[in-house]
């Protein structure tokens, strides 16, 4: 199993974005539960960050930008850098 720390810090991060909700306790024995946001981000199978925008962007309406700006923030090459240069 993953070490500790890497738990607390994972649901911590899932705190942040509303995916979960804190219920009590501290680090190791942190008791948490999943929103109704949560199971859907579960159900993607992408970054939590990048599928909230994609929900809240479904939710609002406004589909296309959020498609967008997912795509842009999980590509991971750079649109605006050149490749290794010659020499």
């Amino acid at each position: 199993p993953p070490p500790t720390e890497n738990l607390v810090h994972a649901c911590q991060h899932l705190i942040e974005i509303d995916a979960l909700q804190f219920i009590s306790g501290e680090d190791a024995y942190m008791r948490v539960k999943l929103t109704p946001l949560g199971y859907h981000l579960s159900q993607l199978p992408m970054d939590a960050k990048i599928g909230k925008i994609l929900i809240v962007g479904s939710i609002l309406g406004c589909v296309e930008p959020s498609i967008t700006v997912a795509a842009a923030l999980s590509s991971t090459k750079s649109i605006f850098r050149n490749g290794p240069r010659d020499k």
